[in-house]
């Protein structure tokens, strides 16, 4: 599972290990279905201010259009909150901000949702969240594939509380989309499915979304975060949140009994992913 996070794909790995790569492919979708119900049952009740949502294109071998991942973090702590696979359809979009809203505590905070000109996901934001939170746009203009200009607008919400918002933040200034671009950046580092001409595209985007799963647990509880290092003190990103107290080991997230009723209370798993290729059913 390290090697898996860590950019290596299934055949370099069966090769070092000695074994056979469908062996490797099983076992990152056990280490999956264990990993995204132990980030179902954790990272629930986030007090977040500031949201950043983004979407990432790559393909697979399954389908000949372009494959989209859903993501979106929280700036404050760096967490990784949102993951959805799949078409950049409405309703897609919609089952994104969903899962985020099921992580986060609305009864304290109106956050601050940053995306980009995309009218799905102004419509998804409308109807998911609707009056408890604020809506900003950075749209961007490209002159051979490169940034010529950008404009922020703003969808929802009054421009003084989000700059009230933006001045209690520690890391954000301004309106923009950095945190999760970089967080998109890392995605493609650490997988490789997602790197740039690589022969290691996944089959599904079921396998996809079962390797991102096994990323978004170790990022989030496993793995320091650089930004979010307190002196001599590296913390994760759900240290910042307050969901732990240290970095947690792969081989503590596997061995984490999970009961039934906490997966009742998380809702987990969703409909959508009661899929046979990922084996989400613990």
């Amino acid at each position: 599972m390290a090697l898996v996070l860590e950019g290596m794909s299934k055949a370099a790995i069966a090769r070092c290990a000695g074994v056979c790569a469908t062996t490797v492919a099983r076992w990152t979708n056990r280490g999956a279905a264990r990993a995204a119900a132990f980030s179902a049952t954790r990272a629930r009740g986030i007090s977040a201010a500031e949201l950043q949502v983004d979407e990432l294109r790559t393909r697979t071998f399954e389908f000949e259009r372009p494959t989209w991942v859903h993501t979106s973090v929280d700036v404050e702590s760096r967490l990784w909150l949102g993951l959805r696979v799949g078409t950049r359809s409405l309703r897609q979009v919609r089952l994104h901000f969903n899962e985020i809203q099921s992580r986060l505590s609305l009864r304290t905070t109106r956050p601050l949702i940053i995306s980009d000109g995309y009218p799905y996901t102004r419509k998804a934001v409308d109807r998911v969240f609707g009056p408890l939170c604020m809506h900003a746009e950075v749209v961007k203009r490209y002159v051979k594939r490169r940034i010529a200009a950008s404009s922020i607008r703003l969808r929802s919400g009054t421009q003084t509380r989000v700059q009230a918002v933006l001045k209690a933040s520690s890391f954000s200034y301004v309106v923009n989309t950095s945190c999760v671009e970089r967080l998109n950046l890392t995605l493609r580092r650490s997988l490789a499915a997602l790197h740039r001409r690589t022969n290691a595209v996944s089959r599904t985007e079921a396998s996809l979304e079962a390797q991102l799963e096994l990323l978004r647990c170790y990022y989030n509880f496993a793995r320091p975060h650089q930004s979010l290092r307190q002196g001599r003190e590296r913390r994760t990103p759900a240290m910042a949140a307050g969901l732990t107290t240290r970095p947690l080991t792969l081989r503590e997230i596997f061995t984490t009994i999970i009961s039934a009723s906490e997966l009742r209370r998380a809702a987990w798993p969703p409909p959508h992913r009661l899929c046979p290729e990922a084996k989400f059913q613990i």
